[in-house]
């Protein structure tokens, strides 16, 4: 049985909203214990320059799109068809919203990088707000949590990431969902909620023993993390 549920998620998320983003929990501290380790989430955390030329080609793009949307709101509007105008604006404000939590989701990256985890965590939780169904913006949210001890914060976006991402695109079954329960049960470990720990070390072992087999590293590892908790 997962940990938690979908409902369980939801609810999750409608609390951040209604609480607004603050600061981290007072225990959070950088570069502390919840210090990340090597690939957690096997996430990028330094921008390419080719990576951001690729990404701009696209931003411009949706720019001159954006751009098209506004002048052609406005001549719906000038020919009194207020109908169209609306659904024109309500086309500009999704895609602006996107935009906008590309940009701010990426300045998150920059200052994870640079080590200004505080600030990475305040950019990423803006970015999961905007894009709540968004599951990069929610791990890396997470993440940051995490490195900064706000455990209940990252396993409440881990779970989320679990739930509404790689359990419904992969199955159960899948190394990827594997590496997502092992994340939380470190998560849950690290909180001292060891029985919830134990069910997610569980889950991925079950994962990648039907995925790889008895014999594969990962079963070793996995192995490690139950004895562990």
């Amino acid at each position: 049985m997962w940990p938690c549920s979908s409902a369980e998620a939801g609810g999750c998320r409608a609390s951040e909203a209604g609480q607004g983003w603050g600061a981290p929990g007072a225990g959070a501290r950088e570069g502390g214990a919840g210090a990340p380790i090597g690939g957690y989430l096997g996430l990028a955390t330094k921008p390419t320059a080719r990576g951001w030329r690729n990404a701009s080609r696209g931003w411009t793009i949706r720019g001159r799109t954006l751009g098209r949307l506004l002048e052609q709101a406005g001549g719906a509007l000038d020919r009194g068809d207020r109908e169209e105008a609306g659904r024109l604006l309500a086309r500009f404000e999704e895609q602006a919203t996107q935009a906008l939590a590309e940009a701010v989701y990426q300045r998150s990256r920059l200052a994870l990088d640079e080590v200004r985890y505080r600030e990475a965590y305040g950019h990423a939780r803006r970015a999961a707000w905007f894009a709540l169904d968004n599951s990069r913006y929610l791990a890396g949210a997470g993440e940051l949590a995490r490195i900064l001890g706000d455990y209940g914060v990252a396993g409440n976006y881990l779970e989320q990431v679990v739930l509404t991402d790689d359990l419904e695109t992969y199955g159960k079954d899948h190394p990827e969902v594997a590496r997502d329960c092992s994340n939380l049960g470190a998560v849950w470990q690290a909180r001292g909620e060891y029985q919830k720990a134990i069910d997610y070390y569980e889950e991925a072992l079950a994962a990648n023993l039907k995925a790889y087999g008895e014999d594969h590293p990962e079963m070793a590892r996995n192995r490690s993390d139950l004895g562990t908790a």
